[in-house]
């Protein structure tokens, strides 16, 4: 067989050869089977980390002193209870702004500290002796304010009209205490306010009755001594057009009057409610004035999102800001109604007075008109109906108190004591289920994402996924490490044929390239890796040998001219091969090249198994590599051998390979586990994807048996099952 026909039937094309395409490219994420190795690979870091982040977390949690809670509630009732139909001075309703105004007294500052004020000594020191450290001589001893203002909570589901006071402490007794003086005193604390604005109702409606008290019996002396004078008993026949329209006018006057003095009631109540600082709202006409309701309720909201961020930002934060100007601005327009209210009730008591003055102006036209008709009649008239309308006056007055006075002994309030907290038995804190799930979380958390988590950022070759995902290549084979074997028989596995798991190993890899090969006739196939010591060597003997053992007359030829090795693996000294052959005859570039001469140094190894030595090392391996002389050598080898595999240094280092890459016709890429660099083995591939020989694929050596899958165009399977695969070799015959 001639050059040119070598040429056109075994070696490949010169051209660049596309890259190839990966067994399961189409999938990008990681198979689970990957996963699980990370696990495998590193269960005892992630067991420590379990064990130290779920024993931290269980320390930290159980050392907690124990706190129980005590819960009170509190039962807004939709109106109070009436024995008698009265009409009260202060109205009652009940509505979301209500039972909000409730939740806002309750939680003020000012009633927290009433509330505090209440405890005597004994109860104080019950209250905080559970807080004091007395190892710590120089602790501050804690507040009772500051105790309750920081552990009670109160609650109410939107909608309903309960109120859950909760209070936590490290003594049952005391929080139970706490939570039931907090719903006793808040009850004393609406009765005062109710007692307070019933009390300045009273004295004023009998100031008024008692004025009017005296205008009536003035009223009635002047009509008796007009009488007297003028002795008339009655002066009423003939003017009963008059009377009447004096009895109509008269009870005009009186209507307005009327009038007149409830808004005048209306307008002090709501004046001194204003000028004691208490709530305007509680005032029927205040609080039903334009949008103050709707402003009312935007302000609880306002002041309930306060509370929420105050417990997660400073007061300088821009929402914090944010949310004090909304609240300042609704807080301009509820006194700008309130002011308007003010103003509009101060308008409707003007009207009521002009109103009452035009009566008045209008009763004493007609009495004038009715002189007309009888001087006598007209004054006895017009003095009667005065008495007459102080009295109906009086007795309007009269009524009112009485019913101030008695809906002021009943009970108004609509507030009351739904259930009253008890000491509980048990800690709500710390909760030991609770702990002991959160710890087996934890410890799980720990034991699977740190070895998963380290497994991910690992950067170097270790699994399929790195191989055809990342390097985007085929993978030819997984060589199980084979550290028990001495070092001198590891290159000898395939030719002794003692070790069955690497050996069947090789096995694998020979089928795999050659239903991978793409090559015809004589090949020649490089072996090289990224950086020394991921095994190339150990790879290409045993590749050689078991080409050799399926019947194909191979050649292994050391390559390596900066380091060689191969005659070590057999056993051989380095004398005579490619270097010194190469030196001999380099003055002579054209002439023939036969394997057999004295220099070349061929060794026969096995039946179909030759190796060509390097003979010694070189110091320009590049020249040599790129001579005529040399690519006459590798045709010389494609017309005696089937097979010729050459053994090429690492391409991180030095550029041999891609030289020798140009007499190839394929190249096989092997990465010693977890040694190599993903991102580096990525770039040199794509290097020697220039180059004329294809890349078959990559070997990943020195894989621990446990970490060993295999792949042939199915997914990820265990392929090499060490243990069934012994059982199936000891199995008798």
């Amino acid at each position: 067989m001639d050059s040119s026909n070598n040429k056109a039937n075994g070696k490949a094309s010169s051209t660049k050869r596309p890259l190839p395409e990966a067994s399961y490219m189409g999938n990008q994420s990681r198979p689970w089977q990957d996963y699980l190795l990370m696990i495998r690979q590193r269960w005892f870091l992630g067991l420590l980390m379990a064990g130290i982040a779920a024993g931290s977390y269980g320390y930290v949690h159980l050392q907690k002193p124990e706190i129980f809670s005590a819960q009170a509630t509190l039962l807004v009732e939709r109106s109070p209870e009436r024995i008698i139909n009265i009409q009260e001075v202060i109205e009652q309703g009940l509505d979301e702004a209500i039972l909000q105004t409730h939740q806002t007294q309750m939680s003020s500052r000012a009633f927290l500290s009433r509330v505090s004020e209440t405890f005597n000594e004994r109860e104080r020191d019950r209250i905080t002796s559970p807080y004091i450290d007395p190892e710590d001589e120089n602790q501050t001893p804690p507040s009772v304010h500051g105790i309750i203002a920081s552990n009670l909570r109160i609650s109410r589901p939107r909608g309903s009209i309960i109120f859950t006071i909760s209070m936590r402490h490290r003594n049952a007794d005391a929080a139970a205490m706490v939570a039931n003086r907090f719903v006793e005193e808040y009850l004393r604390y609406l009765h005062d306010r109710s007692g307070t604005s019933n009390i300045s109702a009273i004295n004023f409606l009998r100031e008024q009755a008692e004025v009017l008290r005296s205008q009536v019996e003035e009223s009635e002396k002047e009509l008796q001594n007009w009488r007297q004078r003028h002795q008339l008993v009655s002066v009423e026949e003939n003017q009963n057009i008059v009377v009447q329209r004096l009895n109509t006018l008269s009870g005009s006057v009186t209507a307005a009057r009327g009038e007149r003095l409830n808004l005048e009631n209306t307008l002090r109540q709501t004046e001194k409610y204003l000028e004691e600082g208490l709530d305007p709202f509680e005032i029927h006409t205040i609080a039903s004035f334009g949008p103050l309701v709707q402003l009312k309720q935007e302000r609880d909201v306002l002041i309930s999102n306060r509370r929420q961020l105050e417990e997660r930002y400073l007061h300088r934060h821009p929402r914090m800001v944010e949310n004090q100007l909304a609240l300042d601005g609704v807080e301009r327009r509820i006194d700008e109604n309130i002011k308007l209210a003010l103003a509009d009730l101060r308008s409707r008591y003007n009207d009521a007075l002009t109103q009452e003055e035009k009566m008045r102006e209008e009763l004493r036209n007609a009495e004038s008109e009715a002189l007309q008709l009888g001087q006598l009649a007209v004054d006895f008239n017009v003095l009667r109906q005065e008495a007459a309308t102080k009295r109906n006056t009086l007795d309007q007055v009269l009524r009112r108190l009485n019913d101030t006075n008695v809906a002021s002994q009943l009970e108004t309030l609509n507030v009351k004591i739904a259930d009253t907290a008890a000491p509980s038995s048990n800690p709500v804190e710390p909760d030991r289920r609770r702990i002991i799930m959160m710890m087996c979380f934890l410890g799980f958390v720990a034991f699977v994402g740190i070895p998963i988590g380290l497994g991910t950022i690992d950067s170097r070759i270790k699994n399929m996924w790195d191989v055809e995902i990342f390097l985007g290549r085929d993978m030819l084979a997984e060589i199980p490490s084979v550290n028990r074997l001495p070092e001198k028989e590891r290159p000898l596995i395939v030719q002794k044929e003692e070790e069955d798991v690497p050996l069947e190993a090789f096995r694998g890899l020979y089928s795999q390239i050659q239903v991978t090969s793409h090559a015809e006739g004589s090949r020649v196939i490089l072996v090289t890796s990224t950086i020394p010591g991921e095994g190339k060597s150990f790879i290409a003997s045993n590749l050689a040998t078991a080409f050799g053992k399926h019947g194909e007359r191979t050649l292994l030829v050391d390559a390596d001219f900066r380091r060689p090795s191969l005659h070590r693996n057999f056993d051989l000294k380095n004398e005579g091969g490619i270097v010194p052959w190469y030196q001999k005859n380099q003055d002579d570039p054209g002439a023939d090249v036969s394997l057999y001469e004295p220099e070349v140094g061929l060794v026969c190894i096995s039946r179909n198994l030759d190796l060509l030595r390097a003979g010694g090392r070189s110091k320009t391996p590049t020249e040599m590599i790129s001579s005529p002389r040399f690519e006459n050598l590798i045709k010389a080898a494609r017309r005696e051998y089937d097979l010729v595999i050459l053994d090429c240094p690492p391409t991180a280092l030095f550029p041999d390979a891609f030289f020798l890459a140009e007499h190839g016709d394929e190249l096989i890429f092997v990465t010693r586990y977890g040694t190599a660099n993903r991102r580096t083995a990525k770039l040199y591939l794509e290097k020697l994807d220039q180059t004329p020989s294809r890349v078959l694929g990559v070997i990943i050596n020195a894989t621990p048996p446990s970490s060993i899958t295999s792949y042939y165009g199915y997914g990820y399977s265990y392929y090499h099952n060490y243990r069934r695969y012994k059982k199936y070799y000891e199995r008798p015959v």
